[in-house]
């Protein structure tokens, strides 16, 4: 991957965690370090963060470098604190009001949850 490329990667994902976090320029400025006209160069691909500044926009985005960077498509951190919820529902045990959590209503909970998940998308857009 070629300088011009990988400041296109960045600014894109700048630019996608940015909007999902509901953030502004401004914002990311601030915790970053740095004057807002930098971050919107970042995100337009004119220039591209240095290693002290990628890891503080990771840290503002909670994202990874290697998301940023484009060395993986996964947003999340690697954070031993998130979890796939589907596989949590799934293969854990689980007791509400006295009773254990049968695998159809553990099944009915993904799709209420599928369901939630796609209307937030919605009103995103």
């Amino acid at each position: 991957m070629n300088t011009e490329e990988l400041k296109n990667i960045v600014g894109n994902r700048i630019s996608e965690r940015k909007q999902e976090l509901g953030l502004r320029d401004e914002d990311i400025a601030k915790q970053v370090g740095v004057n807002r006209s930098t971050v919107t160069n970042w995100i337009r691909g004119k220039r591209a963060p240095g290693n002290t500044k990628i890891s503080l926009l990771a840290d503002a985005l909670k994202t990874s470098t290697d998301y940023l960077n484009g060395k993986t498509d996964n947003p999340l951190p690697n954070n031993n604190d998130v979890r796939n919820i589907e596989e949590l529902l799934i293969n854990g045990d689980y007791i509400h009001n006295g009773k254990v959590v049968d695998p159809e209503t553990k099944q009915m909970f993904l799709r209420i949850l599928d369901s939630i998940m796609v209307n937030n998308e919605s009103q995103k857009q």
